[in-house]
Formats: structure tokens, sequence, C-alpha cells
């Protein structure tokens, strides 16, 4: 049952890291990323629903830092929570 668990979670790891990764070496600039990310994580692969998605974009506007980061990091933990409960 670990091994199971294991074997899941690098599969979900590496698909987070890979399509990061391919976002981040083909997008360029701020406002631009975040709508690659809607269409890529939140479209395409629905790691999250559309009101999530919108609801964390709200959430990093308010925060300090570049909003495309934040953006990411809620997707991604957004995703590894979709993932832990299944």
């Amino acid at each position: 049952m670990f091994s199971r668990h294991r074997a899941a979670f690098a599969r979900h790891w590496r698909e987070t890291a890979t399509s990061s990764l391919k976002l981040g070496t083909t997008a360029y600039g701020g406002p631009v990323v975040i709508g690659l990310r809607q269409a890529e994580f939140q479209e395409k692969r629905q790691w999250v629903p559309k009101e999530r998605f919108l609801g964390g974009l709200s959430l990093v506007h308010m925060r300090p830092g570049a909003t495309p980061m934040q953006l990411g990091l809620s997707l991604w933990h957004a995703h590894g929570r979709y993932h832990a409960t299944q």
C-alpha cells in the first residue's frame, strides 16, 4: 500500500513539475502567464474548478510578491490537495 501511494505521489509531482516547467519556459511576462495558467491548468487539465481559480486569483492579488508565482503556488497546492484525497 505504501508503494502505491509513493508511485501516485511521484506521478503527481512529475506531472506538476513538467507542466510548470513547460509553461515557465514558453511564457513571457506577468499578466500573460496568468491567462496561460488558466488555459493550461484550469481549462485543459481541470486541476481546479473555475470558481476556485478565480477565488485564488483574487487572493493572490492581495498578497505581496509576484502574482503569477503566487497563483502557481495556489494552483499546485489545490492540485496536491485534490490528489491527496483520492
